[in-house]
């Protein structure tokens, strides 16, 4: 289910808080890019530790970069957002305004 949507602009702030947020263990983790094809994210249960894995790969002078590394595969197309919304963890989804508005 849908706890949180996240709006924000063209800078970091909102992908931090979102990777923040993600951090419980009662949300739907954020997954690496290069995983996207192992793994049924909505089914998926990490502890903290492993989830501060995938959000410590964040490098800060590669921003735009790592921006996509840790990413929700409904966003991308990999998932059908229905199997996020019937998941038992709550849902943490975060996009920029124009992005949003289209959606």
């Amino acid at each position: 289910m849908l706890s949180a949507a996240i709006i924000y602009h063209h800078d970091n702030t909102g992908s931090l808080l979102h990777r923040t947020l993600t951090l419980s263990e009662s949300t739907i983790p954020l997954i690496l890019h290069e995983n996207v094809h192992d793994i049924d994210q909505p089914k998926l249960r990490l502890t903290a530790q492993e989830r501060f894995y995938v959000n410590r790969r964040f490098i800060v002078n590669q921003w735009r970069q790592n921006e996509y590394s840790a990413i929700l595969k409904f966003m991308w197309g990999y998932d059908d957002f229905l199997e996020y919304q019937a998941s038992d963890q709550k849902l943490v989804y975060a996009h920029r305004p124009h992005v949003f508005l289209q959606e």
